[in-house]
């Protein structure tokens, strides 16, 4: 959809951030000790054609599609019952940041290291690429699905193996959720205006984006970005914005052009999830407008909604709550850095 961009602005900020799983995950000691049931869960279906070829034993070889879709279902479960005893909001939305193949295949297999143990055909080109889960638009399941699957075997086969207790299970899925949790963008932007005219026609509103912040934290390392970006031709800044906010015209007009600036966020984030505050319901409309107004495609990331996580309240009381500063600056960046601080607080505190 883009072309590449020199990236704007960068430097990297000190936010104390813990990001260690649980110290001792069960299904790593599960994996170790290798169950019968445990080897059937990591058999993909590829193994079985790499037997037939290589091996002169005629013996049908099990493999773990069936434990994959008990695994499904009991990970479905899991999550759901976890989610709704923390009190989570749109549960079925948050539900589905921790089930999807892409994040199972590139954030949870490595944890367990999962290709050094499943057994598959090695030798299928279609299935080397490590934990890769690459853009694909060929016929069938994507190549790195057997991943996901296997993962999802080794859960049925544990919650079999331990006396089908989802309570077993429970441990388990927290620590995937906070492998999962642990990277991610944090992104916020600051408009022109109150953005009262939505219900225009797009080419009549006045609204424009002027700041994007982003933070993307990976392995507890934050990495800052930040754009200050033009008016989009035709919209203009609000009373408020230039007589209370004191929003400087000429520092924005010097800015990158939206289309550029969204294309250089849009890249620094690639398949990571969002963090925001409100953020679909403000950035997210904006970026995607915006976007609009250019003839892209709507951006459709994996969202972590920081509200859904502690009720519809705003992110002053959120700082207050934790016992974090905050000072209304009104600068994309500033809320960007609370924001992953308050994000952070809930992740130790398990809330």
């Amino acid at each position: 959809m883009f072309e590449d961009f020199d990236l704007f602005h960068e430097n990297i900020i000190s936010i104390r951030i813990d990001v260690s799983p649980m110290s001792e995950d069960p299904l790593t000691s599960y994996i170790k000790n290798g169950s019968e049931r445990c080897q059937l869960a990591l058999t993909d279906h590829s193994y079985r054609t790499k037997h037939q070829r290589e091996s002169k034993d005629n013996a049908v070889v099990q493999i773990n599609f069936e434990l994959g879709a008990l695994g499904d279902a009991v990970l479905r479960l899991a999550l759901t019952q976890i989610l709704y005893h923390e009190g989570r909001e749109k549960l079925i939305e948050e539900r589905a940041r921790y089930e999807s193949d892409r994040v199972l295949v590139e954030r949870v297999t490595p944890y367990y290291r999962l290709r050094d143990v499943l057994r598959y055909d090695d030798t299928n080109k279609d299935k080397m690429h490590g934990y890769d889960y690459f853009e694909y638009s060929g016929e069938g399941d994507h190549p790195q699905k057997f991943l996901a699957t296997a993962m999802e075997a080794l859960l049925g086969a544990y919650f079999l193996d331990h006396r089908e207790s989802i309570s077993e299970v429970i441990p388990i899925v927290r620590n995937w959720m906070s492998v999962i949790d642990k990277d991610y963008v944090c992104i916020d932007t600051e408009r022109s205006t109150g953005g009262n005219d939505r219900s225009l026609p797009i080419e009549e509103r006045k609204c424009s984006i002027i700041e994007i912040a982003a933070i993307k934290v990976v392995d507890g390392r934050p990495e800052e970005k930040y754009w200050d970006v033009q008016l989009i031709p035709g919209r203009c800044f609000d009373s408020y914005a230039l007589n209370v906010l004191h929003r400087d015209p000429d520092r924005y007009a010097k800015g990158k052009d939206p289309e550029t600036a969204l294309a250089e966020l849009i890249k620094f984030v690639g398949h990571l999830p969002v963090l925001g505050c409100d953020f679909v319901d403000k950035d997210l409309y904006y970026i995607n407008e915006h976007l609009e107004c250019f003839k892209h495609d709507k951006w459709k990331p994996d969202v972590i909604e920081l509200q859904n996580r502690c009720g519809k309240t705003k992110l002053e009381y959120m700082c207050q709550r934790f016992g974090i500063s905050f000072i209304q600056t009104h600068s994309a960046i500033d809320d960007a850095r609370v924001t992953v601080e308050c994000f952070e607080s809930l992740n130790s505190k398990g809330i």
